[in-house]
């Protein structure tokens, strides 16, 4: 029989950023690997978003085989503010778990990635309201945070995203190693390679002779790495024939601020294309010839904890790939599959630009090692770990 796993979600799924997207495969991971799974979720409201739950299925190109159970809130997007959107969801936490406690049994497993979302379910389960086991994936770590070493402590496990994370909580949460583990990377290999690289690029207008560098990512305003890769394209300038930059993601003011920047570069060769579907964001990507992340420094999340969700497509295309070099790129990956370039650096970034496109042979060769990664490191091999680790938990906790 099926295990059963209840995944709370802190977002809803209409709306297919980097958190939903990985919430949509790590369930159907989970199923994959025998749970039978049920997806929480609340109902958030937009103008112009004309997305129905019907239509949540193919926008993620998946066939149902989970359940998902949106729930009415108040929530809506915008948001009035940061501190009045937590309020609401812990509130609405407590109001759709009370619907959903008859669907767990002692025997049940509760996930979430959402602090407040784990909240809900420790407090009934001190009250005895439920007994189910309760997981939670931590996507970073504050040292100085009394709530989340809390929360860590009173939940059955932890799956932590990189071993920095890890071992920080092992060693300032005193969380013993039998209770935390990492997460494998995870990577989309299967989607990606189902686009076909030559439809791709002549649905972007790209000649053979074209050479594609594509940023994929949510840019905001006040983005240093975006600011970086102009510079660097402008450090190229004049820049090689047939050279084009295009960066992905981003709403329209957004778009329009950067687009500006660019042409005060004078960079003609650069377009922003803002937030695009999946399928067309997999199109990008595998119509690339060059592939680009680069986290700054003054950002210390992205020293040592963040690992970009778009990776797990950048690898899965089998294109080159440039990362800054930091620790939390190191963890993953080497100088055998991708090019590393000082943060910081937009003149070394341009040089390594420079490299990729003059060693064509060698560029392929680590696009290859890259895709062989992606495809040793699937969603469905990763959330077998975790089961794993759950279930070994689970069954220390009983003896």
């Amino acid at each position: 029989m099926d295990r059963k796993l209840i995944f709370l979600s802190p977002r809803d799924m209409r709306k297919n950023r980097a958190d939903p997207v990985h919430i949509m495969h790590t369930c159907q991971a989970f199923s994959q690997n025998g749970w039978d799974v049920s997806l929480v979720t609340p109902r958030v409201e937009r103008k112009n978003w004309p997305v129905t739950k019907e239509d949540i299925w193919g926008q993620y190109a998946m066939s149902p085989c989970f359940e998902i159970l949106e729930l009415p809130t108040r929530l809506s997007e915008p948001a009035e503010s940061a501190w009045g959107e937590r309020i609401s969801r812990f509130v609405q936490n407590f109001r759709y778990f009370f619907k959903i406690r008859r669907m767990l049994s002692k025997n049940d497993v509760i996930y979430s990635k959402c602090y407040i979302a784990v909240l809900v379910p420790i407090i009934l389960r001190k009250f005895g309201v439920i007994k189910s086991a309760i997981f939670i994936e931590k996507p970073d770590f504050a040292e100085g945070s009394r709530y989340q070493r809390f929360l860590c402590r009173q939940v059955d496990g932890v799956v932590a995203i990189n071993n920095y994370i890890r071992n920080g909580l092992m060693d300032a949460y005193a969380l013993s190693p039998e209770r935390v583990t990492r997460l494998p990377f995870t990577s989309q290999s299967s989607k990606v390679r189902q686009v076909d690289r030559n439809a791709a690029r002549e649905k972007l207008g790209l000649s053979d002779e074209q050479r594609l560098i594509v940023y994929a990512g949510k840019i905001t305003f006040h983005s240093l790495e975006v600011g970086y890769i102009l510079k660097a394209m402008q450090a190229l300038c004049p820049a090689p024939e047939g050279l084009r930059l295009k960066l992905v993601g981003g709403v329209e003011k957004v778009v329009t601020h950067w687009a500006a920047e660019a042409e005060l570069l004078e960079l003609q060769h650069t377009e922003f294309v803002g937030f695009k579907s999946l399928e067309e964001f997999y199109e990008y990507v595998v119509a690339a010839d060059l592939l680009l992340s680069y986290y700054d420094s003054e950002d210390t999340l992205s020293v040592n904890q963040r690992v970009p969700a778009k990776l797990g497509v950048y690898l899965a295309s089998g294109n080159p790939v440039i990362l800054a070099d930091l620790p939390s790129m190191r963890e993953w990956w080497s100088d055998e599959e991708v090019y590393f370039v000082e943060p910081d650096q937009p003149a070394k970034l341009a040089d390594q630009i420079r490299l990729v496109f003059a060693e064509e042979q060698e560029a392929k060769a680590k696009g290859k090692r890259c895709l062989a990664f992606s495809e040793s490191n699937t969603y469905e091999s990763a959330y077998r770990f975790v089961s794993e680790f759950m279930d070994g938990v689970q069954h220390a906790s009983r003896g």
